[in-house]
């Protein structure tokens, strides 16, 4: 008797241990272990999202890698036709993990043609790079040998006004899949108008370099590495970091444009900031203590935008480069638009903005101030 109740109490033990230990376990599971359980449910993630043009049917699909797929004029009749609404491996290409590419060529709406537009193409199983008429427009993830995954981060790449003038563009897409399914994982496909992205007359948005320069958790990423902005570096895979990174950004200027008058938009950061162009300070959000970690809770939600004292920019190349502090959760540059607008465009601009509640950090012009002026517009 004393026995089967001992063998009882451990059974209950036991139970106890499992309900309190396997839910800690799932919380510590690597991405993988995610990304498996998704597939393995059989789930396809999409969203509801909006978009003023849609387009659908097949693409071309070829697997390896070659650096000349990309271009607009590549010659692909002979490639196979797959569609996007499922992965490759249901399209007979079960068990193949590895690099492919997919290519398309895509009418733009005439309403459209012009405008600066994001090209949407949901999630895509590992890492991506995207050219449109042979130029790079956008990556997600990070390629072998330093492999990062970015399956679970919606992709979204703008495209410029000159991109999108033409009837068609050739979209050339580069894809990695390191297991499990491969390719696109929806089937919600297209282009939607930013409205607020219409009044950047130099679009800072798409690829930058990026490095951490000191980390709490993720090992530290050492080397420059290709980052999208605006997005968050977890949804680029640099997952479960905190603390100092630092972006930047080389951009040209006509010796007109040098002269004028302008504002650097750089939507919301997560979650303080220190920005500076040609090494001069331009703007910062947050005071010293919360850039030492103190953060007072809500310097993520503000929108960035920088009057730029004269004599910053000059005729040619600039460097751009933003010093981010993230305090936990979220980080980066992770909501746009981000650009250069012209200072006597700025209010217009504002006026239409979504965020009717944009902040502005104005810099005097008295460098031995050594701070900031706060100037907020309600």
């Amino acid at each position: 008797m004393i026995m089967r109740e001992s063998f009882i109490q451990s059974l209950r033990t036991l139970a106890i241990y499992l309900l309190i230990g396997l839910p800690i376990l799932i919380l510590l599971a690597q991405p993988w272990n995610m990304k498996m359980a998704l597939f393995s449910k059989g789930v396809k993630p999409v969203s509801n999202v909006k978009l003023d043009q849609k387009f659908s049917g097949k693409w071309k699909f070829n697997i390896l890698d070659n650096p000349e797929w990309k271009e607009k004029d590549f010659q692909d009749e002979n490639w196979e036709e797959i569609s996007a609404a499922e992965n490759w491996e249901k399209q007979g290409f079960e068990g193949y993990n590895g690099y492919a590419w997919y290519r398309k060529e895509v009418k733009i709406d005439p309403a459209l043609r012009g405008k600066t537009l994001e090209l949407y193409l949901g999630r895509i199983d590992d890492v991506d790079e995207v050219f449109v008429d042979g130029a790079l427009v956008g990556q997600s993830g990070q390629f072998p040998p330093k492999f990062i995954t970015a399956y679970n981060r919606e992709r979204t790449y703008m495209l410029s006004p000159e991109q999108t003038k033409n009837e068609k563009i050739q979209i050339a897409i580069r894809v990695f899949d390191a297991e499990y399914d491969g390719g696109f994982l929806s089937d919600i496909l297209g282009f939607r108008t930013r409205e607020d992205a219409q009044f950047m007359e130099i679009s800072l948005e798409g690829m930058w370099k990026f490095r951490t320069t000191y980390t709490r958790g993720y090992p530290q990423v050492e080397d420059w590495v290709d980052m999208y902005v605006p997005s968050t570096w977890e949804s680029q895979g640099i997952f479960d970091y905190d603390g100092y990174a630092t972006y930047k950004k080389e951009f040209s200027m006509s010796d007109e444009q040098a002269n004028d008058s302008w504002v650097l938009v750089l939507g919301k950061v997560d979650d303080v900031d220190r920005t500076y162009i040609n090494d001069i300070l331009v703007g910062s959000t947050g005071d010293e203590d919360a850039w030492k970690g103190n953060l007072n809770g809500n310097e993520w939600l503000k929108d960035r935008a920088y009057p730029i004292p004269s004599g910053v920019l000059q005729a040619g190349n600039n460097m751009l480069q933003v010093k981010v502090y993230d305090g936990l959760e979220q980080g980066g540059i992770y909501e746009g638009p981000v650009g250069l607008i012209r200072a006597e465009d700025y209010t217009s601009f504002w006026k239409s903005s979504r965020s009717k509640k944009a902040n502005v950090y104005c810099n005097p012009h008295k460098q031995q101030t050594g701070k900031h002026l706060w100037c907020q517009n309600q």
